[in-house]
């Protein structure tokens, strides 16, 4: 894993860099939990996810389109967010077994977009 676990805010966005490790932990926990929580704590946590994708979806997309159009990275990183803008997307009922896919599907797309940052932003370096 590279050392670098912020990204810098674009002009005009929060100031505040990116928490990769916050993110990635988050999502790691969500999908490890053994025992399954209540509707309201899903909810909650369904909300967080959906934050901290409201915050990757634009800073991977800004990262992937400097990339060349046929590169290898630009069309991985733009998949994940085809998928993650799916996810976003879609709204489920409110049972708990359903919530909790949906807790799982947004985490995943976390994990895999803290990847795609750190893929592109290593292509630079």
């Amino acid at each position: 894993m590279s050392e670098l676990t912020v990204l810098p805010a674009a002009p005009g966005r929060d100031p505040r860099p990116l928490d990769f490790e916050t993110m990635r932990a988050v999502a790691d926990r969500l999908l490890a939990q053994g025992e399954v929580p209540q509707a309201d704590g899903l909810l909650t946590e369904i909300m967080m996810l959906r934050g901290f994708l409201a915050l990757l979806v634009p800073a991977v997309g800004e990262l992937a389109v400097a990339r060349p159009v046929d590169d290898v990275w630009r069309g991985a990183a733009q998949a994940g967010l085809g998928e993650a803008r799916r996810r976003l997307s879609h709204t489920t009922g409110h049972t708990v077994p359903v919530l909790l896919a949906e807790e799982q599907r947004l985490s995943r797309s976390v994990l895999a977009l803290c990847t795609h940052l750190e893929n592109l932003e290593s292509c630079d370096a």
